[in-house]
């Protein structure tokens, strides 16, 4: 859908905008992400007025990839837990 250059809250919030436009007549969006920083409902409460952060984070449902796991280290450089 988009890349960007940088991967900050503001950018994360416009794609998650995106995804909600895209997706309008869903009730609730299932959303496999990872555990950036960035990648939380909080920063829709940082970025937006408090009632769009509510209205965009109800239309999600956060599910988040193991921050270790195995299958990390076939997908990203040194994807190793200690």
């Amino acid at each position: 859908m988009a890349v960007y250059e940088q991967r900050t809250k503001k950018e994360y919030i416009q794609f998650m905008q995106m995804i909600a436009k895209f997706y309008h007549k869903s009730l609730k969006i299932r959303l496999v992400q990872d555990n950036l920083n960035t990648h939380t409902p909080n920063a829709f409460y940082e970025c937006l007025p408090a009632e769009e952060a509510a209205a965009l984070s109800a239309r999600f449902e956060f599910y988040y990839t193991p921050k270790c796991g195995s299958w990390l280290n076939m997908i990203e450089p040194g994807g190793r837990c200690h």
